[in-house]
């Protein structure tokens, strides 16, 4: 099979979408979706308790729209279970100090993936792919994920997908801008829920400079399922993972 090595893509990711999100800037979002026939992932927080998402009213139809987006092709992907930390393990990939799932019991974890999924399959939704809350999760959630039918992760910082095991594809998810300095598959991730007018307006100009470029999560499973992972998947991620780091800390150094 031939992988674009030489070719830049994107994959769209909206995180913390739930019945009390910001839906009033998403209708706007959803509407840019459609117009370019782009087909997101979806991160849906089947029973939120994080009061830093949940300041909106909730929207009566919500359950509505999640399968409008759902026939529309939109990837509903399930992200954690109530999107509450309760850990300071950093996870697999190390991106995070907080974590609804790394380092907890393992019986545990069960219950919130068990309860999450059937809350979605309540709605009509089969989820098949996961989304770490804060990108923080370990070995066991793996474990418990496959165990449940999970075949895609979406998370880490390498360039390009590669297969965790014989079971599942791990997608990695690498940015919060259309922008890119080599050549890869990209997940850009975003948060709406806080955006204004401008963030929108932004949004609509990359869409449209870049929509040659942008794929759907069938596309990158037919070009990159059975693919393994290399020395150079670890060596980018390693450098993709320090200058995270580093930005953070010199926007932080700046008060930002």
């Amino acid at each position: 099979m031939k992988y674009n090595f030489f070719k830049s893509q994107f994959l769209i990711r909206f995180d913390d979408i739930h019945e009390c999100m910001n839906w009033d800037i998403w209708d706007q979002i959803e509407e840019v979706l459609d117009i370019y026939k782009i087909k997101p992932l979806v991160a849906v927080i089947p029973k939120n308790k994080d009061s830093s998402l949940g300041v909106w009213p909730k929207n009566a139809h919500y359950k509505d729209r999640y399968i409008s987006m759902s026939n529309k092709g939109y990837e509903m992907c399930q992200h954690g279970y109530d999107h509450v930390y309760i850990s300071s393990d950093q996870g697999l990939f190390g991106l995070s100090p907080r974590s609804e799932f790394a380092g907890v019991d393992l019986i545990l974890q069960e219950q919130k993936i068990s309860k999450g999924k059937a809350i979605l399959q309540d709605l009509g939704i089969n989820p098949r792919c996961w989304i770490g809350p804060n990108h923080s999760f370990d070995s066991d959630t793996i474990t418990i994920l496959k165990d449940h039918g999970f075949s895609v992760i979406s998370d880490s910082l390498h360039r390009l997908p590669y297969m965790y095991d014989e079971e599942l594809i791990i997608v990695p998810c690498q940015k919060w801008a259309m922008n890119h300095f080599i050549p890869g598959l990209y997940t850009v991730c975003y948060h709406h829920n806080n955006w204004d007018s401008k963030m929108l307006s932004q949004f609509k100009r990359d869409v449209a400079v870049h929509m040659d470029k942008i794929v759907c999560l069938d596309d990158v499973l037919e070009q990159y399922m059975g693919r393994r992972k290399t020395w150079s998947d670890s060596l980018l991620a390693s450098a993709s993972k320090f200058l995270t780091h580093y930005v953070k800390t010199e926007l932080r150094s700046l008060g930002r």
